[in-house]
């Protein structure tokens, strides 16, 4: 598994909606809590070997996050 760190402003939830909607199957952090913690947070499995199409999810699952990120301050 990997336990990842979104920016403050992304919202896991947000994230795993898109992402189900390109076919790609993560956790949002806020499932793994018991209280409102890890909004920002992702879990995703990584136990098969590397394929392309493996590579092909995680660049969209990044342009979700993207998205979700907005524009940067130095932007």
């Amino acid at each position: 598994m990997l336990w990842v760190e979104l920016p403050e402003r992304v919202d896991s939830l947000e994230v795993f909606s898109k992402a189900l909607d390109a076919k790609i199957s993560i956790v949002p952090g806020l499932i793994c809590s018991n209280s409102s913690r890890y909004r920002n947070f992702l879990r995703i499995s990584c136990g098969i070997p590397w394929r392309e199409r493996l590579e092909k999810g995680f660049r969209t699952l990044g342009r979700i996050i993207e998205e979700q990120n907005g524009p940067h301050e130095d932007e």
